[in-house]
C-alpha cells in the first residue's frame, strides 16, 4: 500500500472461508488508516515455496483519507495458474 505516492506500509492477507486453490480463492484484511492521504494499493502472492510466478496485480486506487477517517481495504480473488489457463 502507498500513501502519496510513496510505501506506506505492507499487510498480510487471510484466506476467507470457502472456495479452493485450483479454481479461485478470496483473500482479505481490514486495516484501519489514519493518517490523512490518498492511497493505492496492489496484491502480491507468496507461500512456504516462494513468490508466486508472474507479476503482481497493479496498482489500484484506494481511499482517499481526510480526518482519521477509518476505511477497510481490499477483498482480492486469486485464481492459480493453472485454471486461469482453461
Amino acid at each position: 500500500m502507498n500513501r502519496n505516492g510513496t510505501l506506506f506500509q505492507t499487510q498480510e492477507m487471510a484466506p476467507a472461508p470457502g472456495g479452493d486453490y485450483r479454481t479461485g480463492k478470496v483473500y482479505r484484511t481490514s486495516l484501519r488508516i489514519d493518517p490523512t492521504g490518498t492511497y493505492r494499493y496492489r496484491c502480491r502472492f507468496a507461500d512456504a515455496s516462494g513468490a508466486a510466478v508472474g507479476p503482481g496485480s497493479k496498482w489500484c486506487a484506494g481511499p482517499i483519507v481526510s480526518r482519521g477517517a477509518t476505511s477497510s481495504v481490499c477483498a482480492l480473488t486469486a485464481v492459480s495458474t493453472a485454471a486461469a489457463r482453461r
